[in-house]
């Protein structure tokens, strides 16, 4: 056995061990104390977060509920399901919406054969001339599609909102109701004045072909003579439109009369002169009640609007009629961002309205 060979034995002398080092005492900080303003940017993080998935949740139920759907329906009396009267409401200005919504209606009556007559309550003193014009066109292919269509004015039927009436079979005013102001305007601010006062002046650097016209009634300088004589050409001709939709809807009804009126004028020795003159009524621009609309024929008879629904069953020849009003559907994502306040902001838009030359059918007092 003492021939069996041993594993090597390795021992370290004690004194080549290496020597730990000695103990370090480790002290534990109590956790830093976070700042106001770090916990209260880390509030708005945190609330912007869950406002991101609130609205998120708006937007997909608002796209789930309103998918296809472009109306809402209330029945106003009850009759027949194949005799229908539609109602539909034209309130404010008459702009790119207001004909976009009605655009729709027309859409889901025009080849409706259950809907037999069509009411429009008018209360709007108009708005854009093409606005204005298109609802025009949409209230004759009402009638095209073989729609009696009846007119009920509201406080308020003016200018292009008379420019679209005027095709009715007939229309209702109401008595203390404003209608007529059968006329064009083109209205822009000027600032020059302004910026004059305040050493600031608008560069403007136009294209050589287009330097006589390009930035005609510019905000920022007086007009020249032709540019006025240009627009007041346009208007005119815009004028000749309006008053031809008025006579072809009216037709014999329209009864034109010469109406006077006082003219003050400056004579050569600081003294002024009264003098009388007339235009015709109601092609001038002059606004109009309902009894006096009543007589020079730019409106049928004094009535409310129950008095049109029912004069449009008449017209209809309708036994039963159910009398049904329709409004611009709203989904939950409308009507929770419809809620907020005022908006003070200037839009770019807004800056572009201010700075371009609009043609308006619109009655205003400014």
């Amino acid at each position: 056995m003492s021939d069996v060979p041993q594993p090597p034995q390795f021992i370290t002398p004690v004194s080549q061990v290496p020597q730990l080092a000695p103990s370090v005492s480790c002290q534990i900080l109590p956790p830093k104390k976070r700042s106001m303003f770090a916990k209260f940017c880390s509030a708005i993080g945190v609330s912007v977060f869950l406002l991101s998935l609130v609205m998120n949740f708006y937007l997909i139920l608002a796209l789930a509920v309103t998918a296809g759907v472009d109306l809402d329906t209330k029945t106003i009396s009850k009759g027949s399901d194949d005799q229908i009267v539609a109602i539909y409401n034209i309130n404010g200005i008459i702009n790119d919406k207001a004909s976009k919504d009605f655009e729709a209606f027309c859409k889901n009556v025009k080849d409706d054969n259950n809907v037999k007559a069509v009411v429009l309550r008018v209360d709007s003193p108009g708005g854009s001339v093409s606005a204005s014009d298109a609802m025009y066109h949409k209230v004759l292919a009402l009638k095209k599609a073989g729609k009696t269509v009846v007119v009920s004015m509201g406080g308020v039927a003016a200018s292009g909102g008379y420019y679209i009436s005027a095709p009715a079979d007939e229309i209702y005013a109401e008595h203390s109701t404003i209608t007529g102001s059968i006329g064009v305007i083109a209205q822009v601010p000027n600032f020059e004045g302004t910026l004059n006062k305040i050493g600031m002046s608008m560069l403007v650097i136009k294209s050589t072909n287009s330097e006589v016209w390009k930035d005609q009634l510019s905000a920022f300088r007086q007009p020249q003579s032709y540019e006025i004589k240009n627009v007041l050409g346009i208007l005119n001709k815009m004028q000749e439109r309006f008053e031809t939709i008025v006579s072809d809807g009216r037709g014999d009804r329209l009864k034109p009369t010469p109406e006077p009126y006082d003219l003050e004028v400056m004579l050569q020795d600081g003294k002024t002169k009264t003098i009388q003159k007339s235009s015709m009524a109601p092609f001038n621009g002059n606004i109009y009640i309902g009894s006096k609309a009543e007589k020079l024929g730019l409106v049928d008879k004094i009535g409310y609007l129950e008095d049109a629904y029912k004069r449009a069953a008449k017209l209809a020849k309708l036994n039963d009629p159910k009398v049904v009003e329709y409004k611009k559907h709203k989904g939950t994502f409308e009507r929770f961002m419809g809620a907020t306040g005022p908006n003070l902001n200037i839009s770019s838009d807004t800056l572009d309205k201010i700075q371009t030359p609009r043609m308006m059918m619109i009655w205003k007092v400014d």
